[in-house]
């Protein structure tokens, strides 16, 4: 842990929430929010002592430069229900001093159904990455990404899941 070296980060962030009143049918909340991060060296990478130009390039462009979120809940009653749509970006990994591979843009949902059974008490049914989508696999053909050793299919070194879909159920109670 030091510091070594000099980074810029720029970007964005844009967020907008909107309530949408139903009358007796309910509220539903809508937000839509984007965001553009873009990381870079100040220092020059060959000056940067214990990082060699796999761990510049992947500290630059490992990490998605868009990402996107459009949720929607819906609160009627003791009933809510949240329907949720995350997008990450392409990014690209350092396989070699040759090759470098481009993972595609990823969409994922999320759902959930929540019920109040008392003021205390919640019952819920939900579902992460409910269409069971997956990022690109990793092109071992093309490079050796030494990274991902040990017949690994994704690299789970990425910031978005790369495990499946998540189906779940749950009691919650508060005191």
């Amino acid at each position: 842990f030091q510091s070594a070296f000099d980074t810029s980060t720029t970007g964005f962030d844009l967020v907008a929430t909107t309530p949408i009143d139903w009358g007796n049918a309910g509220m539903t909340t809508l937000t839509a929010s984007v965001n553009y991060t873009k990381s870079e060296f100040e220092t020059a990478a060959g000056a940067i002592s214990g990082l060699n130009a796999e761990d510049a390039f992947d500290f630059e462009n490992r990490d998605p430069n868009w990402r996107g979120v459009i949720t929607a809940n819906h609160q009627f009653d003791r009933l809510s229900i949240t329907g949720r749509l995350s997008y990450y970006g392409e990014l690209e990994d350092y396989a070699s001093a040759t090759t470098v591979q481009t993972f595609g843009d990823v969409w994922y949902t999320d759902i959930e159904g929540r019920y109040r059974i008392t003021d205390n008490v919640s019952v819920s049914l939900g579902a992460r990455n409910a269409f069971d989508e997956y990022p690109d696999k990793i092109d071992t053909a093309a490079g050796s990404f030494g990274d991902y050793c040990c017949g690994r299919v994704y690299a789970d070194t990425h910031v978005y899941d790369w495990q499946g879909a998540y189906y779940y159920g749950s009691v919650s109670v508060d005191f």
